[in-house]
């Protein structure tokens, strides 16, 4: 009864409606920009294109990255690579690079970076065969598009491109093939990754994939 003299005493004050402060709601997008951990995880396809006269391959590759986004325009990250290698030479692949990342629009990054590559191959030609491990110098670039799915997940395409210079500490004959006929005449095209190939190795690497991206 107390309630009601109240409101029956004071009509326009229960009538007044009740204003209710509404918060901005944050988009995907916007929850991307924002500064913290990131983690991508990419899979793809690699070819490996020889300097010279040098065996090439290609195969599937695998890539983990992860990065700390520092603005809406930038982020920092590495990336650790394995590539299974089939074709002209067989074996494993492997780089790791670190670099800054550019963002010129949403979802869209551009990244640079260097470090190191390596190689554990076997390599096949004509009648010669040779192996090269070792490691050495890379520089690369890529570039992808992330389309959020929510805020905690993005995913979309990536692709890139590597420059290795990888030393060899094996230059030897790893058997199979033996010399070839000193009678035989040649046109100068066979390959002899014996003990007189280069005992560096430089490949370029060309990359598409898809990546899995988590904040």
């Amino acid at each position: 009864m107390v309630a009601a003299a109240v409101v029956w005493a004071c009509p326009a004050l229960a009538d007044e409606p009740v204003a209710r402060v509404s918060e901005e709601l944050q988009t995907a997008g916007e929850a991307w920009e924002e500064p913290g951990f990131r983690i991508q995880l990419q899979v793809g396809t690699e070819e490996l294109q020889a300097a010279g006269a040098l065996p090439a391959g290609s195969g599937l590759s695998l890539t983990a990255e992860p990065g700390f986004r520092l603005s809406r325009w930038w982020s920092i990250s590495g990336d650790l690579t394995y590539t299974i290698v089939g074709g002209g030479m067989k074996g494993l692949r492997w780089s790791g690079t670190f670099g800054p990342t550019f963002h010129p629009w949403s979802g869209l990054f551009l990244t640079v970076g260097a470090g190191y590559a390596g190689l554990m191959v076997d390599a096949y030609q004509d009648f010669f065969a040779s192996s090269c491990t070792g490691a050495g110098f890379a520089l690369g670039a890529k570039a992808g598009w992330l389309f959020p799915v929510g805020s905690l997940f993005a995913t979309g395409p990536v692709i890139g491109t590597q420059t290795q210079w990888v030393r060899c500490s094996n230059g030897t004959d790893v058997g199979g093939g033996g010399d070839p006929n000193p009678n035989q005449e040649t046109d100068g095209n066979d390959l002899d990754l014996g003990p007189a190939s280069p005992t560096v190795w430089r490949h370029r690497t060309f990359h598409i994939g898809w990546s899995l991206a988590w904040r």
